[in-house]
């Protein structure tokens, strides 16, 4: 499952080292109390959900955090970019599907374009689309390795301890 296969994930960035150095904090799964990394579990509406939990790092949504300086963003990048490096040699099971972010099956925007009215808007997803198609033959011959590649203001944390400069947490 994807939550299996995020558990494994975090597991293999700790078991690399990577996980809590200053580099990239990563949290750590918390087992069940029956010791399964995730387990399903059924809402108040009766549907199952599949539940994990992970370890607490402090700091804020980075979409709160003001101000976005270029030394903050700069971290960021060097940070994302440390996760993806640790990621490398991830594999499961789980990653051989259709995700709609993965740029080498992106071919279904083209046939969606027509939803967008907006004239300008759907001329602006046509030539990025375009633009994706002439560079395809380039991109499959490119490693294939697993990234974050969800990374949003919402789930990247900003530390700004007194006296200290605000950081990636």
């Amino acid at each position: 499952s994807l939550v299996d296969m995020l558990c494994s994930a975090h597991d293999y960035v700790h078991a690399q080292g990577d996980a809590s150095n200053t580099e990239f904090p990563v949290p750590s799964v918390v087992p069940a109390t029956s010791g399964a990394r995730w387990c399903a579990a059924v809402d108040a509406d009766g549907r199952e959900r599949f539940v994990w939990l992970i370890s607490f790092i402090e700091g804020r949504n980075y979409a709160q955090f003001r101000p976005q300086d270029s030394a903050l963003i700069r971290e960021l990048g060097q940070r994302i970019a440390h996760l993806d490096r640790a990621l490398a040699g991830f594999s499961h099971p789980a990653m051989q599907r259709d995700l709609k972010w993965d740029l080498l099956k992106a071919d279904w925007i083209d046939a969606q374009a027509e939803r967008i009215t907006d004239r300008a808007r759907r001329a602006i997803v046509q030539r990025i689309s375009a633009q994706y198609a002439a560079l395809k033959p380039a991109r499959r011959l490119e490693p294939i390795a697993a990234i974050h590649n969800d990374l949003n203001g919402y789930n990247i944390l900003v530390a700004h301890d007194a006296g200290q400069r605000p950081h990636v947490s």
